[in-house]
């Protein structure tokens, strides 16, 4: 057992084949596309799956800043890296170089995004009697 980079441990089963111990199910490299976008690894592509996101398509139409809150409403803990590396990935360019204001530019639609209730909910605190 060894642990990647964002501190999951990880199973190695077989060459090419990982299994985190989240739960998501079995993937070769030769299992999505997403694997050959840049910025993206394979612990990065199983948190994408967790939240259906399967493919750069579908990538492409959910958009990064979606993808990002998807995975903090889902209760994984990420860095705005993978923000940003979601972006570098549909440009293809590396996260780092991607513009500064771009960038804030990002956080603050997340943020935003975050902090302001969906239509239809009610964020007042419940009465009580």
């Amino acid at each position: 057992m060894y642990y990647n980079r964002l501190a999951y441990p990880t199973i190695r089963v077989a060459k090419n084949t990982i299994k985190t111990k989240l739960g998501f199910a079995f993937m070769t490299t030769s299992h999505s596309d997403l694997l050959q976008l840049k910025n993206l690894g394979v612990a990065s592509v199983n948190i994408l799956r967790a939240i259906g996101i399967h493919s750069c398509d579908d990538l492409k139409q959910v958009g990064p800043v979606q993808a990002y809150i998807r995975i903090k409403l889902r209760g994984i803990h990420v860095s705005k890296v993978m923000l940003y590396a979601l972006q570098g990935a549909l440009q293809d360019v590396h996260w780092n170089d991607l513009d500064p204001e771009q960038k804030q530019q990002l956080v603050a639609q997340a943020e935003q995004a975050l902090t302001t209730p969906s239509p239809g909910s009610d964020s007042r605190p419940a009465q009580r009697h």
